[in-house]
């Protein structure tokens, strides 16, 4: 079995934890400065960060692959999605082209890594990336299926992550110095969101709208690749702090999909189909809730999610052969 690199796990780990933290953040109250000062610092990173190791570790598969790995799962939990929305009668219907929720991210990847498959050795990848995304907020709102917005506006995080040079990294991450400076220069971001919050768009950070939509037209441009250097310089000062030995959070980070996926339905189900969320304010709330979020990640990060998906896409595909056997 491949040995697994406890850096990466413990970077994830951190990750799906502040992804699952802001999605639940968004049921404290408007005014409650805390939680949207952590939920505006969180979008800087979360996302960019997610991209860029799932491209680290991204490298060329046939299609079947990646259908059994991303297409089925996203094909399965919209299915999922939609039938719980029916449950809680959320009126919503149902789409092949139009992701719910986190949904987004599975469908990406697989053509971020359809892409690769075509593209990994064009050296002209990055700068095509990169000019896509700041192209893509152009497109009109009607053309936006598949998330086609975050799929271009993410994309050269993915691109930067498969051409990433571990061995330099570590390199630097081993110099004490780099720790300090990276620490302060997230301190400096953190103290500037808690001075503008009021002033950050988080849906700009969220990438998933067009220029128009999001009252910037052509500055869009200079605002979106402002935000994703902020980003990009985030990862690799997060990526410095991150320990590179085994911690009690290094067993999340070996089995994100399972959080990430099964959390959205977890939190929809509360927050769409009960109001046990709505009394959420307050500090000893947000300290109680962020217990209470990792847990739940701890608790998600047990179920082999990925195993269950396989065996339920072999037996699946596998119908048309046990007709054919029976009829035969």
């Amino acid at each position: 079995m491949k040995q697994r690199d406890s850096f990466f796990d413990n970077y994830k780990a951190f990750l799906i934890i502040c992804v699952v933290l802001a999605h639940f953040l968004n049921h404290f109250k408007p005014d409650f400065e805390i939680a949207n000062i952590i939920r505006i610092f969180v979008y800087f990173f979360h996302v960019p960060a997610f991209v860029f190791i799932s491209g680290y570790f991204a490298h060329k598969k046939d299609i079947k692959s990646l259908i059994r790995q991303l297409a089925f799962p996203y094909l399965l939990f919209q299915l999922v999605y939609y039938g719980m929305y029916q449950l809680i009668d959320h009126n919503v219907s149902f789409s092949i082209y139009d992701p719910y929720f986190t949904l987004w991210y599975i469908i990406a990847l697989f053509f971020w890594r359809l892409i690769l498959n075509v593209a990994e050795d064009n050296k002209y990848l990055l700068p095509v990336s990169i000019i896509s995304a700041l192209l893509i907020g152009f497109l009109p709102d009607e053309l936006d299926y598949f998330s086609i917005y975050r799929v271009f506006s993410f994309f050269p995080f993915f691109v930067l992550g498969h051409q990433f040079k571990k061995d330099r990294f570590m390199e630097l991450k081993s110099k004490p110095f780099i720790k300090y400076i990276s620490f302060m220069a997230l301190f400096i971001l953190f103290l500037f969101v808690c001075r503008h919050y009021e002033a950050i768009d988080l849906e700009v950070l969220n990438y998933q709208d067009s220029y128009e939509n999001l009252g910037v037209d052509s500055s869009g441009i200079v605002i979106h690749f402002i935000l994703s250097c902020i980003s990009f310089f985030c990862i690799f000062c997060i990526g410095f702090l991150i320990p590179l030995k085994t911690t009690p959070f290094t067993m999340i980070g070996r089995n994100t999909m399972s959080v990430y996926l099964l959390h959205g339905i977890i939190y929809k189900y509360i927050s769409l189909g009960m109001n046990v969320l709505d009394y959420v304010d307050g500090r000893m709330d947000l300290l109680i809730y962020i217990i209470l979020i990792i847990g739940l990640v701890y608790g998600l990060s047990v179920i082999p999610l990925n195993r269950y998906l396989n065996e339920l896409y072999d037996r699946i595909t596998g119908i048309p052969k046990r007709i054919y056997k029976w009829i035969c």
